[in-house]
């Protein structure tokens, strides 16, 4: 499968036929130790398996978590204007410290904090 112009990885829907195919393609070009069999080649696993050892061997750092962030904002400002009607210019999306603690005591790790412009 070959991305066309214009069109992005995201936008592209693997037939449940092809998935096995590029799941194995993934797992075997990923670097980590994998399971072998008893001449040393890297073991043929089940579809789960593969997944569940791609997953767990995935890194996810700083920049991953703030990329994240990041789309997860656009995403909310993105519904409050197409959908919700809010005017474009009133809804801002800033650019903060992720790790940062809460304002407020006795907020938990995951929160959402939304500012919005008054006229």
């Amino acid at each position: 499968m070959k991305l066309t112009p214009g069109v992005t990885a995201e936008a592209v829907e693997v037939a449940p036929d092809e998935e096995s195919k590029y799941l194995e393609a993934v797992y075997k070009k990923a670097d980590f130790p994998k399971p072998r069999n008893f001449v040393g080649l890297v073991k043929s696993l089940p579809d789960a398996e593969m997944r569940k050892l791609i997953l767990a061997n995935t890194a996810v750092g700083e920049t991953e978590l703030k990329a994240l962030a990041w789309g997860r904002g656009a995403a909310v400002r993105s519904f409050l204007v197409e959908t919700e009607g809010m005017p474009s210019e009133r809804i801002f999306q800033k650019q903060v410290d992720i790790f940062q603690p809460a304002e407020q005591t006795g907020i938990g790790g995951n929160r959402v904090e939304f500012g919005v412009a008054a006229p």
